[in-house]
């Protein structure tokens, strides 16, 4: 998304997060409007450049009112950033619902008030975005965060759901998943913050990210952006403080390749969405055999590979098939776990008009037992069989 004149709602916007994504859009040419209960850290943040509206989000009423005084004053919405959270260690040795219920209200049911104010409209316009920050403490448990990581997880949960319902509807719906970040929410931690970063660096990798139209996004990961399945997203920060993700019991290696061929989406996706086409393009593939299914989720595949100079099989199943946007797969054998991601989208371009798609191919390896120890010996292989993949693709989907 071109943010440059771009109507952006930023929801949350008094402290932290918020407030340095909403300069980072004004910088960007975006006209922006900030709320959050505290009117005056508002008009700070404002400093005279962006609409002040003061809401609660969890009030749905006020933030509706809200909503609407954005559109009036500035126009229908692009983009809305729902920023606001609340923070706060709990103890399980002395359980504090009243505290696990203000979580739950602010972080979980804040984003759906939210979320309600907006979407009708972004529907009946058949474009927008809905950018909801999250946490990559919404990955697994973490001591201390009981009701925090719960509304996170939530929040991922919610949003992927809204991104595979909302997919043919002109809407979008992108994640962004933060590891630690200086904020006044943070400023009060005792314990080890690692690869914490700065609220206006965390601003400017996500206003990149949105630029770029990425789908879920960690500032610490990657220049703060990822699109595709969330859970594989920021594995270093939440490894660094415990939660051992996304897998608890290998070494993680990437292989991500993007292809750009002048053939029209929905033939392209009817093309990888049968996995024993692979035989045709990956050369480390012997022979995929569908075993079970009729090609949508559930369907499993016995995949045959060379590598290395050994012949080796995984299992695969197919887990998500939304059309002619992306395929997800996770393979298994004894010694390594894979998880494989495709996802589709026209590009301009091409020989005929809205015959040019983009296929954004990520594989991702996890080792078991004894192979966790050569894993990283074998790297460079793994990179070999990625730039051949590549090449493979792009010749198979030419032809067809």
């Amino acid at each position: 998304m071109d943010l440059n004149g771009k109507v952006a709602w930023v929801v949350g916007a008094s402290s932290g997060i918020g407030a340095a994504v909403a300069r980072e859009l004004r910088s960007r040419g975006a006209r922006v409007a900030i709320s959050a209960r505290r009117h005056d850290l508002l008009a700070a943040v404002s400093a005279g450049n962006m609409l002040v509206v003061a809401a609660d989000v969890t009030n749905p009423e006020a933030l509706a009112a809200a909503a609407e005084l954005v559109r009036k004053e500035l126009g229908p919405i692009d983009l809305v950033i729902l920023s606001a959270g609340y923070w706060k260690q709990m103890d399980a040795h002395d359980w504090d619902t009243e505290t696990f219920d203000k979580i739950v209200q602010i972080n979980l049911v804040g984003m759906s008030n939210a979320v309600a104010t907006v979407l009708p409209e972004m529907l009946s316009r058949r474009s927008g975005l809905i950018a909801g920050i999250a946490s990559v403490a919404g990955y697994r448990g973490l001591a201390g965060s009981e009701a925090y990581g719960a509304t996170k997880a939530a929040q991922i949960n919610l949003l992927e759901a809204l991104r595979i319902s909302l997919a043919r509807s002109g809407v979008r719906v992108t994640t962004i998943c933060p590891g630690f970040v200086h904020t006044e929410l943070t400023a009060e931690n005792a314990f080890r913050m690692p690869f914490i970063i700065e609220a206006d660096e965390a601003g400017r990798s996500i206003c990149d990210g949105l630029e770029r139209d990425r789908m879920d996004r960690v500032p610490q990961t990657d220049g703060c952006a990822r699109q595709g399945n969330p859970p594989h997203s920021g594995a270093r920060v939440a490894s660094a403080v415990g939660a051992e993700l996304p897998y608890p019991n290998g070494v993680v290696m990437r292989l991500r390749k993007v292809v750009v061929v002048d053939q029209p989406v929905d033939k392209v996706f009817d093309y990888l969405s049968d996995f024993t086409t692979t035989t045709e393009w990956d050369p480390g593939t012997v022979k995929t055999v569908r075993v079970a299914g009729n090609g949508g989720v559930g369907t499993e595949y016995l995949n045959t590979s060379m590598f290395a100079g050994r012949q080796t099989e995984l299992t695969y199943v197919v887990q998500e098939l939304v059309p002619n946007l992306r395929i997800a797969l996770r393979g298994e054998n004894k010694t390594v776990v894979a998880h494989d991601m495709m996802t589709f989208r026209s590009v301009p371009g091409g020989n005929r008009a809205g015959a040019r798609t983009e296929v954004t191919y990520t594989a991702d390896f996890a080792f078991k037992g004894i192979a966790r120890v050569i894993a990283p010996f074998l790297k460079p292989a793994f990179a070999k069989l990625g730039t051949e993949a590549e090449t493979g693709l792009m010749r198979a989907l030419a032809r067809l």
